[in-house]
């Protein structure tokens, strides 16, 4: 039998261009008092396992009645307790579409009410934000909402909790917080600004720190001032900025050696000659890292740092031990921000030796 195709509500590629775009835009949103039992699930996508952080149920309201995209859980419980009504967070469309609720649901936990904005700014919006807390009289504990950790991610050490508690609040995992910490470290507002607006993104935030990281180091080691170290790196993340919109990449600063000049150890590179010593002591010479040690990682790891990593690892590994049935796709994710933050702690703990070792040399 031949197979019959349906053509009247197909459109040809030229139609589906006249269609107009957001007819199914919000034309409202308001607080309201809806009854209870007008109010339906969203069909197709699932609730979700974990309650909304809303204090209010999530409804879209169209021509064909009220739909729940989020928060599901609290309408459950007014309905056990009695209630008729329940105050309701109210998107109203102007047109039903079932696959509209669903790209809704799908959004409400993916993407925030007031839009994306660039990494840029994700990266020096983090970095305020931890200085704020930072320099808080509050006790840091006090801005967690509690959320899936339930506080037991806080070791009473101050930057760490806050890094944790940025992670609940933020929604991002502790990897990204540092992530975004270590792109941000010794940049001024006039270079953030800069790098917003030419639109500078994650994949250059990425590259530029190979060079950054190993610059840091380096003037570290020559006790330069803080505020040195800010000037120059926030003017050579402009220079590299430049080298990027151009061809796409950054070459290191530190893999061009002299013909002259060779090294005893070929995985080593030397810092540029304007960053070597020139009092007569033996130049810092940077061990090149493979690509699982690229990681960024705090300045002078402490062993209490190291603890409290481990600590993270141990509690993101019994989360996924305590899960019946275990969520797979969860796992999968978890397990690899866990690689990535053993081979960061891995690394911290060789710092830390050669660091020892490096201050044992000086006293001898």
């Amino acid at each position: 039998m031949e197979k019959v195709i349906n053509t009247q509500n197909q459109n040809s590629p030229g139609a589906l261009n006249e269609i107009p775009a957001g007819q199914f835009r919000t034309i409202d949103e308001n607080i309201v008092e809806l009854p209870i039992q007008a109010i339906q699930p969203c069909p197709h996508i699932p609730d979700y396992r974990q309650p909304t952080d809303s204090i209010l149920p999530i409804v879209v309201l169209s021509p064909a009645g009220c739909h729940c995209i989020d928060g599901g859980n609290l309408v459950e419980q007014a309905q056990s307790e009695g209630r008729s009504h329940i105050r309701c967070r109210v998107f109203q469309v102007e047109h039903h579409s079932e696959t509209e609720l669903a790209i809704r649901k799908v959004a409400i936990r993916t993407k925030s009410q007031g839009g994306s904005c660039s990494y840029a700014e994700l990266v020096r919006n983090t970095r305020m934000l931890m200085r704020l807390i930072m320099d808080a009289r509050e006790n840091p504990v006090v801005f967690s909402h509690g959320g899936t950790r339930r506080g037991t991610g806080f070791s009473n050490n101050r930057e760490d909790d806050i890094r944790e508690i940025m992670a609940e609040r933020l929604g991002k995992s502790r990897t990204t917080i540092n992530t975004y910490i270590n792109h941000g470290r010794h940049l001024n507002d006039q270079t953030f600004d800069a790098l917003i607006e030419t639109g500078a993104g994650k994949d250059y935030f990425e590259k530029a720190q190979i060079n950054k990281r190993i610059w840091v180091k380096n003037l570290e080691s020559e006790n330069t001032d803080r505020e040195d170290i800010t000037r120059m790196i926030s003017e050579k993340m402009l220079d590299w900025r430049r080298e990027f919109s151009d061809t796409g990449k950054i070459e290191t600063d530190f893999g061009a050696v002299e013909e002259t000049d060779e090294l005893e150890n070929p995985d080593e590179v030397r810092p540029p000659v304007s960053l070597r010593s020139t009092n007569g002591q033996k130049p810092v010479i940077f061990r090149s890292r493979t690509s699982s040690e690229n990681a960024e990682i705090p300045a002078f790891p402490t062993t209490d740092v190291v603890k409290t990593e481990y600590r993270a690892h141990v509690e993101a590994v019994t989360n996924l031990l305590n899960q019946e049935p275990l969520n797979v796709d969860q796992a999968i994710q978890v397990t690899g921000d866990e690689i990535v933050r053993l081979a960061k702690t891995q690394q911290m703990l060789i710092d830390l030796r050669d660091r020892g070792e490096d201050q044992q040399g000086e006293a001898a």
